[in-house]
């Protein structure tokens, strides 16, 4: 019994840590226009990564795409000099960003738009 409860407890932690993929676009700074980032055969790029959350003070959230230093340097070259290389699961997704993580495990936020979004749980006020 306790294999088996052991076994279900990490295959749940296992899945939740599970790595993630994500398509690349490259974009105007201004936002002005994107594109699919493509590889030599013309293929949408994809980036092995998780997607996280940050929380700034102000009540609201953005999503960012964490991936490697090594991965965002080979993705990056895919987009034109001055153009933002961002991710997305589809052309319908919100602006995000990337979060690179250096190889002595620090990080920082590559430049690009993100879309800022309510923390709706700060909005509310409960009237008694």
């Amino acid at each position: 019994m306790k294999k088996i409860v052991f076994f279900l407890i990490f295959s749940i932690y296992s899945i939740c840590v599970q790595a993630e993929n994500t398509n690349v676009f490259c974009a105007a700074a201004d936002g002005d226009y994107w594109y699919w980032a493509k590889d030599k055969n013309e293929n949408v790029v994809q980036v092995s990564g998780t997607w996280e959350r940050a929380l700034p003070s102000n009540g609201t959230y953005f999503y960012y795409f964490s991936i490697s230093e090594e991965s965002f340097n080979n993705i990056r070259k895919l987009c034109r000099q001055g153009e933002h290389t961002q991710p997305a699961d589809n052309k319908y997704s919100k602006w995000h960003i990337f979060q690179i993580t250096k190889p002595d495990q620090s990080n920082y936020f590559a430049p690009g738009r993100y879309t800022d979004l309510i923390d709706l749980n700060s909005s509310f006020q409960l009237r008694v």
